[in-house]
């Protein structure tokens, strides 16, 4: 079951990948993007199952939409999914690849934050 304490647990997360990107944006050494790109994908890694785990399951019993948003949410994940793959198995850690991750998952993030988080926290009032 979601509570303040995994909403702000989420939040943080969002937070810490765009600094990860952030960093990899500035980056000019390849070892160094590499490593970051590898630290990014964990991070979103965690993300992916806290917000699976704990967050939609919870939307999905508590928000009248809920089924819909769950369900579109998780499809935005299955799409970052494959692009990780691709990255934690070495077919593809070019600087493309990390800016269309980004951008997939800055609009994410960034749907939560407007239309989902907001919700939860008024249902947990």
């Amino acid at each position: 079951m979601a509570s303040a304490n995994a909403i702000d647990m989420i939040l943080e997360d969002h937070q810490r990948v765009r600094s990860l990107f952030a960093k990899l944006e500035q980056c000019a050494d390849d070892r160094e993007f590499e490593t970051l790109a590898v630290q990014l994908c964990k991070e979103v890694t965690v993300h992916d199952y806290v917000e699976r785990n704990l967050l939609y399951p919870y939307v999905v019993i508590k928000m009248p939409d809920g089924s819909q948003l769950s369900a579109h949410c998780i499809e935005e994940h299955e799409k970052v999914e494959k692009i990780l793959d691709d990255i934690q198995n070495g077919r593809d850690t070019c600087k493309i690849t990390m800016v269309n991750l980004k951008n997939d998952l800055y609009a994410h993030f960034e749907e939560e934050e407007r239309d989902i988080i907001p919700k939860m926290r008024e249902l947990m009032t």
